[in-house]
């Protein structure tokens, strides 16, 4: 459950900085539980905007990052996105995400500017994040986990152009078979990853 807005309704203060500079002070508040760090990194796209307020930008624009989440997501640079995949990602940090964040004390959030700054708080994510090996500052991942596809399926494709040639002696039900039964343990070997990983961050929460 986000806490209520009492309870992070202090956050905001401005108040003038040593230098006579105004500046947000924001209370130190106690850390937040397991439970709501795992509310908090359930989603990629959350576990996203904190790698990119933690790794690129404190101080950031919504429609740049939503343009980096859009990237990785999409595992292609942000030159090529389209409209509606930078949009889709827009309208859910917008509406969702970084209110969620805001509310939780980890960004502060300003709405109608479009503008998100990181709190003292987003530093409890950085164990959870730093394991996942992101990319050094500024740099413009790339998603490869299409790649063990691409080269079964150039093999298949090699295979069965021999087979039609008669240069391989497979029968056509056996090739066919075999195929379909790989493409079958690579998808499940990449769905066991992906529980693994998921199942190590919860470890990791549960053990704080």
């Amino acid at each position: 459950m986000c806490p209520s807005p009492s309870a992070v309704s202090t956050r905001h203060a401005s108040l003038e900085s040593d230098d006579g500079e105004s500046g947000t002070q924001r209370s130190s508040p106690a850390h937040l539980s397991p439970d709501d760090r795992y509310h908090v990194l359930q989603t990629s796209r959350r576990r996203e905007t904190i790698k990119y307020l933690l790794e690129v930008e404190p101080n950031a624009n919504i429609r740049d990052l939503a343009e980096w989440v859009a990237s990785r997501e999409q595992g292609i640079p942000i030159e090529q996105l389209d409209s509606s995949q930078r949009q889709r990602v827009y309208i859910s940090l917008y509406q969702t995400h970084l209110p969620k964040l805001d509310a939780y004390d980890i960004v502060v959030y300003e709405k109608d500017r479009g503008r998100i700054e990181r709190t003292d708080r987003i530093q409890e994510f950085r164990p959870y994040l730093e394991h996942s090996g992101s990319e050094p500052t500024g740099e413009r991942p790339t998603d490869d986990s299409w790649q063990p596809y691409a080269v079964l399926t150039g093999i298949s494709g090699v295979v069965v152009v021999l087979t039609m040639l008669e240069l391989l002696p497979v029968p056509p039900l056996s090739l066919a078979g075999g195929i379909v039964v790989l493409f079958g343990l690579l998808t499940s070997g990449h769905a066991w990853r992906s529980k693994i990983g998921e199942f190590d961050l919860t470890q990791r929460l549960e053990g704080d």
